[in-house]
């Protein structure tokens, strides 16, 4: 084979090609093309692992903020069945309505706090150590700092508040309040306006001062 350019010759195919690159130049891009595209390839596809643990560590961020933003069922060191016997005067509002506690659903539900007797108003305690937190969850209400779940779920947001009254004070760590004797406690959802709470404050009945304290201890219904 014989070079068109210089006139030199060759005996094979590959020796012609060969000088043909190194000497004229002939080809060389036609080779490198294939090695650069492998190249861009090999950087396209080293980005994908970095894609996917990108949506992982998206994926369990927003399922550990969906968890930590859902009330929890409350840690409670209770005292043993009849180890005190007090009563307080509860009420909880959603939205302007009452929630109506002398319903059966909320009626002798825990052995420990309860409502009892048709009565929605006295909440009755048998053991020390029973907390705020305590008591809601008994009622099958789960709550914490800004959320509240009585049927759905009510939180903190825009001109919406969640609050807990004891004895006419609001504080988010009254959950982990151990509830005292003739306490008077308000569960509060709704416009954040200081005269609508207290009017709701002022609603909350005085009758826990005229229970009985001898009564039966509930032995019939679960913890």
């Amino acid at each position: 084979m014989k070079c068109d350019q210089c006139s030199r010759e060759f005996q094979s195919e590959e020796g012609y090609n060969q000088h043909m690159r190194d000497k004229h130049g002939v080809g060389k891009e036609k080779k490198e093309a294939p090695v650069a595209q492998q190249h861009k390839y090999k950087k396209k596809r080293s980005m994908k692992p970095v894609a996917y643990v990108l949506v992982v560590l998206i994926i369990i961020g927003l399922g550990y903020w969906a968890v930590s933003a859902m009330p929890q069922k409350p840690k409670v060191n209770l005292g043993s069945l009849g180890s005190t016997h007090i009563h307080q005067d509860f009420r909880a509002y959603i939205d302007g309505t009452i929630v109506d506690f002398s319903q059966p659903s909320y009626q002798l539900q825990n052995q420990y706090v309860h409502f009892e007797g048709g009565d929605g108003n006295v909440h009755h305690v048998h053991a020390t150590g029973a907390t705020l937190a305590y008591a809601l969850d008994a009622l099958r209400i789960r709550a914490n700092a800004s959320c509240i779940t009585v049927g759905r779920q009510y939180c903190t947001s825009g001109d919406k508040v969640v609050k807990y009254f004891v004895n006419g004070d609001d504080n988010s760590n009254y959950l982990d309040y151990v509830m005292k004797d003739l306490d008077k406690i308000l569960v509060y959802y709704g416009t954040d306006n200081e005269t609508l709470m207290q009017e709701q404050i002022n609603l909350i009945p005085d009758k826990a001062k005229n229970q009985d304290k001898t009564d039966e201890l509930p032995s019939h219904i679960p913890r």
